[in-house]
């Protein structure tokens, strides 16, 4: 695993504010919603949502800061937008499906090893 992803299970992250009070959840619980979204895709959406929010309270970070590892494959990032002028985002895992070679080159353009020239 790389370092750098590596996450706590017992981490906090902030989670929303509840009559005045800071809520938090743990990376453990995150992971458990996660693989319930095998079977059920509104818990994957909450994951997806939990992931790519910027929500801090205080000493608690989001969820994609403090639990790398499971948000790994479920940060969304900015393709295009449509006829309606509304924004399509997609994850990681979408990016990576083998099928979409050629457009992972045209959104992230060349890996460093194609771009690097020796001389």
């Amino acid at each position: 695993r790389d370092q750098c992803r590596q996450e706590n299970d017992s981490s906090k992250f902030f989670l929303k504010i509840k009559n005045g009070e800071v809520l938090t959840k743990s990376c453990k619980w995150l992971k458990k919603i996660e693989s319930k979204g095998q079977e059920n895709p509104s818990k994957l959406g909450k994951v997806v949502k939990l992931c790519n929010s910027n929500s801090v309270n205080g000493n608690f970070g989001p969820a994609g800061v403090v639990c790398m590892e499971t948000c790994e494959n479920h940060k969304q990032f900015f393709k295009s937008t449509n006829n309606a002028d509304i924004e399509i985002n997609k994850t990681c895992t979408w990016l990576a499906n083998p099928k979409r070679d050629e457009k992972r080159d045209k959104i992230c353009g060349k890996s460093p090893a194609e771009s690097t020239t020796t001389g």
